[in-house]
């Protein structure tokens, strides 16, 4: 999970997600992420985006999510994140932060658990109740879906 959702995203994430994600793209080495250097971009099909807006009755079609890299763990599955454009930021939040660790399993390299957090500052009381609602419905589908991926490509097996 932690090569095909970092190390590989570029080509594991829109391979899971065929129908949201057109592409991947890196500033920095993702071979080699540094803390404060490399941030990657997902961005979404247009097509998605507009779905997305239509669905939250919003005018703001979000076609991006710009994430730099604050810190990260390789040994320890651990990395924190922030959100610095699109996504949530400027449309439910002026800020937002994650983290995300993996716990592997006790099949090494088969199982695992994904933990993430996330902290925000709400543009608003109307949003502050909003903000859970989005992240709780896209990142666990981002997750169940690279996990269905991966489970059906054996070659992340080995």
């Amino acid at each position: 999970m932690w090569q095909a959702a970092f190390k590989e995203g570029k080509d594991a994430l829109p391979k899971a997600l065929p129908h949201a994600i057109s592409h991947v793209s890196y500033e920095g080495p993702p071979d080699n992420p540094t803390p404060g250097l490399t941030s990657r971009t997902i961005h979404l099909h247009r097509s998605y985006a507009e779905a997305m807006a239509k669905e939250r009755q919003s005018e703001n079609v979000v076609l991006l999510v710009k994430q730099k890299l604050l810190e990260m763990d390789a040994k320890a599955l651990r990395m924190r994140l922030e959100m610095v454009e699109g996504g949530i930021v400027g449309s439910s939040v002026k800020s937002a932060k994650e983290c995300i660790n993996i716990v592997e399993g006790p099949v090494p390299g088969a199982s695992c658990v994904v933990h993430w957090s996330f902290e925000y500052e709400p543009l608003s009381e109307q949003h502050q109740a909003r903000v859970p609602l989005i992240l709780n419905e896209f990142i666990p589908h981002l997750y169940k879906k690279l996990e269905e991926y991966l489970v059906s490509h054996h070659d992340y097996l080995q």
